[in-house]
């Protein structure tokens, strides 16, 4: 059996894992938060390391596990995360090791259009931000907030959506973000959800990432669109144009492994769905065959018998019916 570990962020990370644990492939997953150990439903194919690692930690942990297979499943703006977890592999490769790197790369949904407006940089952004009035909502995470800080009157206007967790919570106290201005919140979120947002807190500008589509990014697009408010969008790092779609990861594990995570699973879907399918069938039959021996049909007063069962022979009788009184 390979030995697997996902270095995950919360959302595609979190999606494969579910994936894997239900096909019963046993795998470790990395996050580097305890909020992202808590969003990781519990199973017992899945062992899950906490804690943020350095490129020597990283690489020390990799070797002594003997990982076969390296899955990056990190935030796409975490680019120093993936340049760590590369190198590292690299290095193990270098050595004469087997090891197989894969990169579950989001896909992309912007196009420059009108009401948008892209920038290379969060500090870009934020002094773009010193010429829009009125309030921003601000999605960019708690990592990139100083950035947006170092300006007091841009920050007193920022209603900044992060993660509810503690080391996000703990960053907005340190950059002097009011409790007022902080939507702890776990996404994505839906296109209504952030109408409403806009309109809760009279939102007139929007900061976003070049998010896919598993990180909400339409759903924030279509909102800001809808409400004619600008929005601010910060360009993906052209390091992360590499990388394999969800399904292709599926079928390189699959591969490697001889299970693909994504069929496998909705294999188990359809075999629940025909089963169902399968005794609905049967309880929709107006003349149900459930051999019964005749004298399990006790009569009795208060519930005489069917008349098409008063024979004393093994008859068949469907038990839903029987008990519904007739």
């Amino acid at each position: 059996m390979k030995k697997i570990i996902i270095f995950s962020g919360t959302t595609e990370g979190r999606k494969l894992s579910e994936l894997m644990a239900a096909a019963g492939i046993a795998h470790t997953v990395s996050v580097a938060t305890d909020y992202g150990k808590l969003v990781m439903k519990a199973h017992p194919k899945v062992k899950i390391q906490e804690g943020r690692l350095s490129k020597e930690a990283m690489s020390e942990f990799l070797r002594k596990e003997s990982f076969d297979i390296v899955i990056d499943a990190t935030h796409p703006y975490a680019v120093e995360v993936t340049r760590t977890i590369k190198s590292c592999v690299a290095g193990m490769k270098a050595d004469g090791l087997e090891v197989t790197y894969l990169r579950l790369k989001r896909s992309i949904q912007a196009s420059e259009e009108t009401g948008l407006r892209f920038f290379d940089s969060n500090e870009a952004c934020a002094e773009a931000l010193k010429e829009i009035k009125g309030n921003i909502l601000l999605t960019t995470g708690s990592k990139e907030l100083s950035a947006y800080t170092a300006s007091e009157e841009v920050k007193k206007r920022l209603y900044v959506r992060v993660l509810p967790g503690m080391e996000s919570l703990e960053i907005c106290r340190r950059e002097g973000i009011l409790p007022q201005q902080i939507l702890a919140l776990q996404g994505p979120f839906s296109e209504e959800l952030n109408d409403a947002l806009i309109h809760q807190y009279g939102i007139k500008c929007m900061v976003t990432k070049q998010g896919g589509i598993s990180g909400g990014f339409l759903e924030k697009k279509e909102a800001a669109l809808k409400n004619r408010i600008p929005l601010l969008i910060i360009r993906r790092e052209a390091a992360e144009e590499d990388g394999l779609s969800f399904d292709a990861v599926c079928e390189k594990i699959e591969t490697l492994t001889g299970v693909n995570p994504c069929r496998a699973v909705n294999r188990q879907k359809e075999k629940k769905k025909l089963t169902s399918a399968r005794w609905l069938k049967t309880l929709a039959c107006p003349r149900p065959r459930y051999p019964v021996p005749f004298r399990a049909m006790a009569v009795s007063a208060k519930r005489p018998a069917p008349a098409w069962s008063s024979t004393p022979k093994r008859k068949t009788m469907c038990p839903i019916c029987w008990h519904a009184g007739w």
